[in-house]
């Protein structure tokens, strides 16, 4: 049985409930430099062993709250969703490579949006997996569940 343990927040989430406020947020951000990734401990019950890691991406601001995942909702919404996704997978593989340097071979699990998911991201992919020396078999992608809104016939 594998399961992911609960992820630590700096602070508590803003009280946002509009989407419009999201909206408006994602519209202008730089997702590099605007949000933080969380890495979350995954672990088999079962061998008691930590897995891997969850790649979790939240907004950071200046008093140290952070934002829901409702803004990935809005990223998808203004069509910015494709840089926060790829954004997102460098940093991880960076970090994933900063850790194989140390000597810690750790598989990571990444949140790729169904927007995203086609011919372009693989190619991305295998690019950023060449730059930072990645085995792809370390790299799990899950699939958000607007994959089935955003679906592309011809893959």
């Amino acid at each position: 049985m594998l399961i992911a343990t609960p992820a630590i927040s700096v602070g508590p989430p803003l009280p946002f409930s509009n989407k419009n406020i999201f909206d408006q947020i994602t519209k202008n951000m730089n997702f590099y430099h605007d949000t933080v990734l969380y890495y979350q401990p995954r672990f088999n019950f079962s061998s008691n062993e930590m897995v891997g890691l969850e790649v979790l991406i939240r907004i950071n601001n200046k008093d140290n709250h952070y934002l829901p995942p409702g803004f990935i909702s809005a990223a998808e919404r203004n069509g910015k969703i494709r840089e926060l996704d790829y954004s997102v997978i460098k940093r991880a593989l960076s970090f994933q490579a900063d850790l194989k340097s140390k000597g810690y071979s750790i598989p990571l699990a990444i949140n790729v949006s169904g927007a995203t998911f086609n011919h372009q991201l693989l190619s991305f992919l295998q690019q950023q997996f060449q730059f930072y020396q990645t085995d792809p078999s370390s790299i799990e992608l899950e699939i958000t569940e607007s994959v089935s809104i955003f679906i592309d016939n011809n893959m």
